[in-house]
């Protein structure tokens, strides 16, 4: 999502929250990478549905699996599990 202005991390969104996370700065705004919890979201389920953001549960199981013939895909998909677990922290924060 590309905005011209920062969002707060966490919006009341329906029956939950949208949280916007991975925020980068571009020349004319913010963009982010978004994800939905539910009401009562635990740190575990932000996690996921952040991971969930850019892995389907199948490429999950690929770059693990795949970690000896595709060392590159392995070491950004756990980069992006790091980036996830600090902004997920991040986001129970705000809650």
């Amino acid at each position: 999502m590309k905005t011209e202005s920062k969002q707060p991390i966490i919006q009341i969104h329906g029956n939950g929250y949208l949280i916007y996370f991975n925020e980068n700065q571009v020349d004319d705004g913010y963009e982010y990478d978004t994800c939905e919890v539910s009401n009562s979201p635990i740190r575990r389920e932000i996690i996921e549905a952040m991971i969930a953001s850019r892995y389907t549960i199948g490429a999950e199981f690929a770059a693990i699996n795949n970690k000896d013939s595709n060392p590159t895909g392995y070491a950004e998909y756990q980069a992006w599990r790091v980036i996830c677990k600090g902004e997920a922290t991040r986001a129970m924060e705000g809650l």
